[in-house]
């Protein structure tokens, strides 16, 4: 029996395949075709199971796969661990500097063109939040120049109660301090815990990225004003397709990025806007 693999990277997400033949013992195979039908295995390896995200991309993935007749089985942590898959043969991720860049306009509008903003991320090097505390800083210093943006903060546990000192403190130390940039869903919720501790709710804008349902409803009920939504079933759907490129011999693209979207409480309910709010199960 003859094996096939590729590994795909989506995000910090992985993609691993293997198309088993199950034809005759001793017999050769292709993932084409040939001699005798070739099973097609795909893994999914998840940064973490415990995420909304995670779950998306994994509904996403399987749809795919079941539409392109492939099995697909999810496995990953119980907590965050980055898969860089430095091998992949393709990388598929929303392009996170430009998301920080659209954080940076969007919270800009909401505080007014002015003022001092706060940014919080978790551990320094993790390339997706440092992509995204980068184009964020960026677009501030180009195009607003009247915001004041304080040196970055990181949460190294990727702890909420961590974050919302760091806010908290912000709060105290900068008296004008109108707006905040968690860059990710954990930080985001302790950012909103540390506005509402110093009671500035709705006076400290607070500005995230992803769209799970838990931070919909901080957004609905504005605790926060802000979410930049990703495209994690899309990413799923993606990576699947490629994967099926490389083990039937079909051209892969070698890096997708997928779009992103500001959700504010205005347009949470567009039906355009909908599809980019994360699952929390298929």
């Amino acid at each position: 029996m003859s094996r096939k693999a590729a590994t795909i990277a989506s995000a910090v997400a992985m993609i691993a395949l293997v198309a088993a033949a199950v034809s005759a013992c001793g017999g050769s195979s292709t993932s084409g075709g040939g001699g005798g039908a070739a099973t097609k295995k795909l893994e999914l390896i998840v940064g973490t199971k415990n995420d909304n995200f995670y779950v998306t991309m994994q509904c996403g993935a399987k749809q795919e796969a079941a539409r392109l007749g492939a099995h697909l089985t999810v496995t990953g942590p119980a907590d965050f661990t980055s898969n860089n898959a430095a091998l992949g043969i393709t990388r598929i991720t929303s392009n996170n500097a430009q998301g920080g860049a659209l954080a940076a306009d969007q919270l800009a509008k909401q505080i007014g063109d002015k003022g001092t903003v706060a940014v919080i991320s978790v551990k320094k090097g993790t390339s997706t939040t440092d992509a995204r505390v980068q184009g964020f800083e960026q677009e501030m210093k180009t195009k607003h120049p009247n915001i004041k943006v304080l040196a970055p903060q990181y949460d190294d546990t990727d702890s909420a109660t961590v974050a919302a000192g760091d806010v908290q403190a912000d709060i105290s130390a900068h008296p004008d301090l109108s707006g905040v940039f968690a860059a990710n869903v954990v930080t985001a919720q302790g950012a909103a815990t540390g506005v509402k501790s110093a009671g500035k709710s709705g006076k400290v804008k607070v500005a995230t990225f992803d769209a799970d349902p838990q931070q919909m409803q901080m957004l609905s009920s504005g605790t926060i004003q802000l979410a930049i939504a990703q495209a994690p079933a899309l990413e799923g759907k993606d990576a699947v397709d490629q994967a099926m490129n490389a083990l039937t011999g079909k051209p892969v693209t070698k890096n997708i990025l997928t779009p992103l979207v500001a959700i504010t409480q205005s347009n949470m309910n567009d039906p355009k806007v909908k599809p980019y709010v994360y699952k929390a199960s298929c």
